[in-house]
């Protein structure tokens, strides 16, 4: 239908450049604080390991807290006022990172800097839900979430411009120009970014009448749907066991991602040569992202594009225990986490395939999905200790049972749905 491709194309361009600029900038503010560690904020604010792992831990507090009823106000009000209002909260409390003199301080904040960013991805998710078909979410999916990829290449590559460059300007040290700049920059995009995020269909001003009944027509899920009851969809979404399926395939990809620079910063790699070393795994994970996604997308199938990515990466864990050639573990790393993000976007078209009965049901889902995978981070943050360096034994031992975990998590819920189409 030449009308369909051509409302396509235009919601391809006027809404992907909004929330892929604003996911970019919400994974480089948040994974900031790992470039910052090996950039000089360890010695200055004397910050052990355990201390970093409850920078990270404390984070996660705050996304999780805040995260369900952040998507619940989501579905209430207007996105493109929530989204661009906290991603300015969001970029300021990254700029007071720039002033913090002790680590109860860097505690405070970080926590803060949860709970505004929880809203983000999930409220992104089911925007972006809300606008396209199924068969087109995945591979949609996979560009938004490059950006979050770009984001943490970008910001290792930022980064070592900033420590190497403005260390001592001004009498300041690197890691906090680097705070002062990305907070800045977060805070002029979400305010430009108010005047071009788009609501729904029917309010939507650069869509003409005829493209907003065929837009509405097409939606999923229908945003005019709500569901009746409000009061039960929190409960029956918790008693869907679908949902813990879809945590063990996500949490599987979280444990390691916040340690990519202390894994090769590890590995010999050190100060500005460590952010720079830690871009490759995420340029890989761009390619994988892309790969999966758009197979997925073609051949219609979400089991197997999600199931073998994660029980490859799941063997190269293994593998990683038992090499300990620099150089070669340093690329097991690299193709380790990129096949293990590739198979992100399917997982998350696969649940907006799985709750699209209302838009609230939808909205609640991706947070629950999000706040339990976060939790993730309450014990992924010491599975990655610097006294366990260069081997991280433990670290890739159970990220290693996480993939394997996901895999088989993938498969059971392949024969949930079905059984659920055919009872349907």
């Amino acid at each position: 239908m030449v009308a369909e491709k051509k409302l396509v194309r235009k919601l391809d361009l006027h809404i992907f450049p909004c929330v892929c600029m604003m996911y970019l900038l919400n994974h480089l503010d948040r994974s900031s604080i790992a470039n910052a560690r090996v950039g000089g904020m360890a010695e200055d604010l004397n910050l052990s390991s355990s201390d970093y792992s409850i920078l990270v831990l404390i984070f996660s507090v705050g996304y999780v807290i805040a995260e369900i009823p952040s998507n619940m106000i989501l579905t209430r009000v207007r996105p493109s006022i929530f989204l661009p209002s906290i991603m300015i909260i969001w970029g300021t409390t990254v700029v007071l990172f720039s002033l913090v003199q002790n680590k109860q301080s860097l505690f405070i904040l970080r926590f803060f800097l949860g709970l505004a960013e929880s809203g983000f991805s999930p409220g992104a998710t089911f925007l972006l839900s809300s606008w396209y078909k199924k068969r087109e979410l995945t591979k949609r999916f996979a560009f938004f979430f490059c950006s979050a990829v770009i984001g943490s290449a970008f910001g290792g590559l930022l980064a070592g411009f900033i420590l190497e460059g403005l260390d001592g300007t001004r009498g300041i040290s690197g890691w906090r120009w680097l705070f002062i700049i990305e907070g800045l920059i977060t805070i002029c995009i979400g305010v430009i970014v108010l005047f071009f995020l788009p609501d729904w269909p029917s309010t939507t001003t650069w869509l003409n009448s005829e493209e907003k009944k065929l837009a509405s027509a097409r939606l999923l899920p229908s945003i005019s749907s709500f569901s009746s009851s409000r009061r039960n969809v929190n409960g029956n979404i918790i008693k869907d066991y679908k949902v813990y399926l879809f945590f063990l395939m996500i949490t599987s990809s979280h444990s390691i991602s916040y340690f990519i620079p202390t894994i090769t910063s590890s590995l010999g790699y050190k100060g500005n040569s460590a952010q720079f070393m830690s871009i490759p795994p995420y340029l890989i994970a761009i390619f994988c992202l892309l790969s999966v996604s758009f197979s997925s997308d073609i051949l219609d199938e979400k089991p197997l594009h999600y199931s073998v990515p994660m029980l490859l990466s799941g063997i190269i864990n293994i593998i990683c225990i038992f090499v300990t050639n620099i150089k070669s573990r340093y690329v097991l790393v690299c193709f380790g986490y990129g096949i293990n993000f590739g198979a992100f976007p399917v997982t998350l078209a696969w649940l907006s395939a799985s709750f699209d009965q209302t838009p609230e049901r939808n909205s609640i889902a991706q947070a629950l999905m999000n706040s339990v995978a976060y939790c993730a981070f309450f014990y992924g943050s010491y599975l990655w200790p610097l006294k366990d360096e260069p081997k991280f034994l433990t670290g890739f031992a159970f990220s290693s049972g996480f993939c394997i975990l996901g895999s088989i998590a993938s498969v059971l819920l392949h024969f949930v749905l079905k059984k659920e189409k055919k009872t349907d």
